[in-house]
């Protein structure tokens, strides 16, 4: 069975409990063996923190793999022949130099060819689609994300794709703590990516993509190994 649907299924265990509870005597509530030992304001917050992880592994589709990625969401248009400048969420801009093809939707209805690519710099690439030949056309795609298949995504022994590593959970290098759960990657004009990680607490934290502290990422099993240096969580928001 899938780890999200185990971790899901213990999540909303709790939550359901802590609903059922709420609404019951306080005696019934601290009958519930599942939460011996916590303070009321403890169980409210281990709820509080299933509640965000199951909203965010169902209702932000991260339970799997998704068959179409986003690579990027159209900024503006450059010049009248109908270039458009999009901001790159791919691991590099020059990903965008594999690609024939990308979708305007996740669903794959509208197809578009890519005509050419020019890097502008780690996060922007210009770009022109065949039969968009108009700043009239180029306008209509202000704002829209930019999608890619899978398949046509040709990826090293040791890539991965920035996407897969949501939801991934965040372990220490013995395996025996869990810190959290990997919720949003931020890219941009940074010298390394940085992973935002929800703590059980509910708060989030910053981590950056460096060796020294992300030390493994194990797509098979769900897993980034942390290392954390001092101060590494101090700073969570």
């Amino acid at each position: 069975m899938s780890l999200k649907i185990v971790l899901m299924a213990k999540l909303a265990k709790d939550l359901a409990i802590f609903l059922y509870s709420f609404i019951s005597e306080y005696t019934v509530f601290r009958s519930y063996q599942w939460f011996k030992g916590l303070t009321r304001f403890q169980c409210c917050s281990e709820a509080l923190y299933s509640w965000r992880i199951i909203r965010f592994l169902i209702f932000e589709n991260h339970c799997f793999m998704k068959k179409y990625i986003e690579v990027g969401k159209v900024l503006s248009t450059r010049g009248v022949s109908g270039e458009i400048k999009v901001q790159t969420w791919c691991n590099k801009p020059s990903d965008f130099l594999k690609f024939k093809e990308l979708f305007l939707d996740d669903i794959s209805s509208k197809k578009v060819a890519l005509a050419r690519v020019k890097i502008l710099s780690k996060s922007i690439v210009l770009l022109k689609l065949k039969d968009v030949n108009s700043l009239e056309k180029a306008k209509t795609l202000v704002n829209k994300t930019l999608y890619v298949d899978r398949n046509d995504i040709k990826l090293k022994k040791d890539e991965h794709l920035l996407v897969d590593l949501i939801g991934l959970r965040a372990i220490s290098e013995n395996k025996e703590q869990t810190y959290g759960i990997i919720t949003d990657v931020i890219t941009g004009n940074m010298k390394t990516n940085l992973y935002e990680i929800t703590l059980e607490n509910g708060k989030r934290c910053l981590i950056p993509d460096v060796k020294e502290i992300v030390t493994k990422i194990d797509l098979e099993n769900k897993t980034v190994v942390i290392r954390p240096i001092d101060g590494l969580f101090d700073n969570c928001y």
